[in-house]
């Protein structure tokens, strides 16, 4: 750590970044449609029909309405937070787990958004994975559409 900036070895790199401000931020979602401005882009919930085929992007993630308790807390993932990753089961797993299996450095970590339902469930960790308690069926006819559109940190 410097004064302005902080320095990371990140296996065979060496990062440096301005010190982030001390961000507690939380966000609380009652109602749809809604935009909520986060630090590094916007976080747009709408509720559409189900599409007949789901775009392959890991910043839009598609929710059953029907599990969701209301209201959903956006919030920075925390040591200790577990979901049940999209495809596992039911079976649980650490987010801090997840990070580490996807290699993302402790900066890009310090940057993880996650979207929880009212009953403290993680609903979806942000360009990373969908919780499976919360996926959409074919027999569903809307679900709740969270698309993450990052704006350019470097400009």
């Amino acid at each position: 750590y410097a004064s302005k900036h902080r320095l990371l070895v990140n296996r065979d790199q060496l990062l440096v970044e301005p010190i982030p401000l001390n961000e507690n931020l939380v966000f609380q979602l009652e109602t749809y449609p809604q935009t909520i401005t986060l630090p590094e882009g916007d976080l747009i919930i709408e509720k559409i029909k189900v599409p007949p085929i789901f775009q392959n992007n890991p910043y839009i993630a598609y929710l059953a309405i029907a599990p969701l308790a209301f209201p959903l807390i956006i919030r920075r993932w925390q040591a200790g937070d577990q979901f049940c990753p999209l495809g596992m089961q039911g079976q649980h797993k650490k987010v801090q787990d997840l990070l580490s299996d996807l290699k993302i450095n402790r900066f890009e970590k310090d940057r993880i958004w996650i979207v929880e339902n009212g009953n403290k469930e993680i609903c979806w960790v942000m360009g990373m994975r969908l919780d499976d308690r919360y996926k959409v069926y074919p027999s569903d006819e809307y679900c709740l559409q969270l698309s993450f559109q990052k704006r350019n940190l470097s400009s």
